[in-house]
């Protein structure tokens, strides 16, 4: 039996200023986290409780600028936090098999994001979006190895990890009875952190979608969607 609670605090304000091709906003926000929770024991097993208390300010700001009727241009950057799930913090032991046990990390921190975009619409057709990331205290998935040969998985925190990408999307309505959204987007990600030793791994990843619309007579419609 798993007893936990979270309480979370803000104060936020914001504010937007608009001219005739200028938008631009700042805000700025105050969080306040405090959690107790407690694991309870039986006659074979102690109980485990543990609280924490963080808190931290998160700034953002976005500028936007019409250049003309086909151009727009959006500027944006911001820090936000990600908080571990209650289920994630629990300690228990959970038996997948002989070899695999799941367990919660009691330790576990919240991931704070630091991320910039830079994005492009032409025509209100195609935006193209380039970011770039840091996440200190990432998460990730961690299998820890006892000398009996068993395997404890659960989650702790990467020193950081860096984001760079492109998007690429494209709204358009080639014939009155077809329109299709089409999706691109690339990843590079590099995660350093300490795992017994230093560790770096850095990944490439890439994903593709269209999803077309078509139009027929008597009010029948039809879709064909594809993702890679």
């Amino acid at each position: 039996h798993f007893l936990y609670t979270e309480n979370i605090h803000a104060l936020y304000s914001n504010l937007e200023k608009k001219t005739e091709r200028w938008t631009l906003q700042a805000g700025l926000r105050y969080e306040l986290t405090n959690y107790k929770a407690n694991q309870l024991g039986n006659s074979l097993q102690k109980d485990s409780a543990f609280s924490r208390d963080y808190n931290s300010l998160f700034p953002s700001a976005s500028v936007n600028f019409e250049a003309d009727s086909m151009h727009q241009f959006m500027l944006s950057a911001g820090r936000r936090i990600d908080r571990p799930a209650f289920q994630k913090l629990n300690p228990f032991l959970f038996i997948i098999n002989k070899y695999t046990y799941q367990q919660g990390n009691s330790l576990i921190r919240p991931q704070y994001t630091w991320n910039m975009e830079f994005s492009h619409v032409f025509k209100n057709m195609i935006t193209t979006t380039v970011g770039y990331s840091i996440t200190k205290d990432y998460f990730s998935q961690l299998f820890l190895s006892n000398s009996d040969g068993t395997v404890i998985y659960t989650e702790g925190n990467f020193s950081r990890m860096r984001n760079a990408s492109v998007q690429l999307i494209a709204n358009a309505s080639p014939l009155s009875w077809w329109s299709f959204n089409a999706q691109g987007t690339f990843n590079h990600k590099r995660i350093e952190g300490v795992l017994w030793e230093k560790y770096i791994a850095s990944i490439g990843q890439a994903n593709f979608s269209i999803n077309n619309h078509f139009k027929f007579k008597n009010n029948w419609t039809t879709e064909l969607w594809g993702f890679y």
